[in-house]
């Protein structure tokens, strides 16, 4: 799906085409020349390109019950997130047009005495397990547990455990007619530091990770490979998550929402704190991650304050920043609880015209060319003229689209 961020560059294509050649002398006494066999490598080199450049909108949403409009706006999206079993008559809504379901699960632990009649029940299996399916019997707070919160933590280095979520979060999702799971919290940073010294302490033979990954493993093999799965962060430990995801989510990419509930645009680029900046974690971990699981679409859910002015503003600028790197995005209000309607979701850029995005990184500016039209961020406080398209970058710092 993201195959442009390793599109193959002149030198690439040539040593490809050179390879190519060498296999076919092998296996032919017929010559054929670099020119001849050019117009076929590029031909498929152009189709699997246009292949992967169809991407998924996404949206997201946790309240319990939404408005008509919202649901009809939602409706419109390729999947939708939930984050719990909506009644019958919103899923009706949601599924009238276009949109695939996928239920949120929190995978780390679960929060005892909350949910409907199924959760529950699960709940009363968990506690009967407790010994070999919990790192701890009692509910514990920290780690990836809301503030003030306390969760009952799985231990994944229990075989049993693994197989009973699996089956329980596939039956709740099929039984409410969702296509998918979102796993929240994955991997070892999410747990509290106590439990994961009990983990570590409990398999020292089988990392917290990829034991973790066994039950992403089984619910792709129990959806029979229709279903979707969509990780959380899977890409900061993409060798072990990624391999069954469908989607992957990286958080506050181009947002930040301070303490005093106002919304600030990360820069593109910041040498002063540069994991604060756009680019940087995207060329550290992201990109390299897309590459390397090219089935996975990376997904961009920023977050924005409840203050009008914020709001639209960061939603352009979230969708011109993903679209630096062909990728798609979301934007709600902390706790994603409401929602933000904005057609620029369903704009029809094309397919990207070059390998990566062009900048100047002195100016804090960034632009990418499509086939049917261009994406810019200015992250800066100045206007700024991309003079070499003749476009104009006024009231920053925003995010510009400019469809043909």
């Amino acid at each position: 799906m993201n195959s442009f961020n390793s599109t193959l560059t002149p030198n690439r294509l040539l040593i490809q085409l050179d390879a190519n050649l060498q296999k076919l002398a092998k296996l032919s006494k017929v010559s054929i020349s670099r020119r001849d066999l050019f117009a076929g490598v590029v031909a498929s080199v152009l189709t699997d390109s246009r292949q992967a450049s169809v991407l998924n909108t996404v949206a997201f949403d946790y309240a319990a019950k939404l408005s008509d409009l919202d649901l009809q706006f939602l409706a419109k999206f390729d999947v939708v997130v939930t984050g719990g079993v909506l009644s019958t008559d919103q899923l009706r809504v949601l599924r009238s047009r276009r949109a695939r379901l996928v239920l949120y699960q929190w995978s780390s632990a679960l929060y005892p005495d909350e949910g409907g009649d199924e959760q529950r029940t699960w709940q009363a299996a968990v506690q009967r397990n407790a010994r070999s399916w919990l790192l701890a019997p009692e509910p514990v707070t920290g780690g990836a547990a809301a503030p003030g919160k306390s969760g009952l933590w799985y231990d994944f280095g229990s075989p049993e455990l693994v197989s009973a979520l699996a089956r329980h979060v596939c039956a709740l999702s099929a039984t409410h007619g969702f296509e998918g799971i979102f796993f929240d919290t994955l991997g070892q940073d999410s747990l509290p530091a106590e439990l994961l010294r009990e983990y570590n302490r409990r398999h020292p033979n089988n990392a917290y990770d990829r034991a973790q990954a066994a039950l992403l493993s089984k619910c792709a093999a129990t959806m029979e490979g229709r279903g979707i799965i969509f990780t959380n962060q899977g890409y900061r430990n993409a060798d072990i998550f990624l391999p069954h995801s469908d989607f992957d989510l990286i958080e506050n990419s181009a947002t930040v929402v301070e303490a005093n509930g106002e919304t600030r645009l990360r820069p593109l680029f910041d040498t002063q704190a540069p994991w604060e900046s756009v680019s940087v974690p995207m060329t550290k971990l992201v990109v390299s991650a897309a590459q390397a699981f090219p089935k996975t679409q990376v997904v961009h859910l920023n977050y924005t304050s409840p203050n009008d002015q914020y709001r639209h503003r960061a939603v352009y600028y979230s969708y011109a920043c993903a679209k630096l790197w062909n990728q798609t995005s979301y934007v709600a209000p902390i706790h994603i609880q409401d929602v933000i309607q904005d057609s620029i979701y369903f704009t029809d850029l094309g397919d990207p015209l070059t390998a990566t995005h062009e900048e100047d990184r002195q100016a804090g500016v960034a632009w990418r060319r499509f086939s049917k039209g261009i994406v810019a961020v200015n992250s800066s406080t100045q206007p700024y003229r991309i003079r070499s398209l003749g476009l104009n970058l006024s009231d920053p710092p925003q995010g510009y689209v400019f469809s043909q």
